[in-house]
């Protein structure tokens, strides 16, 4: 799963996304601090958070960090939790083309867990870049079966791929099919590249912030 989406930020961020050695003591940082968080909700709330382990769909394997399954009208939630050492200020605006991937990947693990609803937690370790202590924030979606089918068969398109049996399709943040800006032959496939619109295309409903 994690890699399907690295691949293809990889292609739309073409700069920011590389297979450079990544900076580990930020990398070791960042999980520390998500296995924390994670930690601590499981304990704390036992009765409410569950650590589900690994899941298997549809030939993918996945691992979310936490289902939220407090009673609640829409059903039970996938709970994904990032550490980020962007600003806090960039979470003005949840829907920013910057957390894209977050919400890619809750999607798909709510589609493999038959689930709608998605709860995005980021602890920005810099809190606001200029004073304070580190900040968390979380929002909460409900989406739509279609929405929820479009990000699968993205996902599902670029794993495929990797395996060689299906030419590689990278999807644009708002979903939408549009004319490919660049492609180039590697070995028997080709692998698009499309042009990334500024903001992911709105959900039937608007991520709601719960802290």
């Amino acid at each position: 799963m994690s890699s399907a989406i690295h691949r293809i930020m990889k292609a739309i961020y073409p700069d920011r996304f590389t297979d450079a050695p990544i900076d580990q003591v930020r990398a070791l940082l960042g999980n520390a601090v998500e296995k924390a968080v994670i930690a601590a909700l499981h304990e704390r709330y036992p009765g409410r958070y569950v650590i589900p382990g690994e899941l298997h769909y549809d030939g993918i394997y996945g691992t979310p960090d936490l289902w939220d399954i407090e009673d609640h009208p829409d059903g039970p939630a996938t709970v994904e939790v990032k550490c980020t050492w962007a600003s806090s200020r960039r979470a003005e605006d949840i829907e920013d083309s910057w957390f894209w991937r977050y919400w890619v990947q809750a999607k798909s693990y709510a589609k493999m867990a038959g689930m709608r609803r998605t709860v995005l937690i980021i602890v920005f370790i810099v809190g606001d870049w200029k004073s304070g202590p580190p900040i968390a924030l979380a929002w909460e979606d409900l989406h739509t079966d279609e929405e929820l089918d479009t990000n699968w068969d993205m996902i599902k398109a670029n794993v495929e791929a990797e395996a060689g049996n299906n030419p590689r399709v990278e999807r644009e943040p708002d979903g939408n099919s549009t004319k490919t800006s660049s492609s180039k032959k590697r070995g028997n496939r080709k692998y698009y590249k499309r042009k990334p619109p500024s903001k992911r295309n709105p959900p039937s409903s608007k991520p709601r912030r719960v802290r």
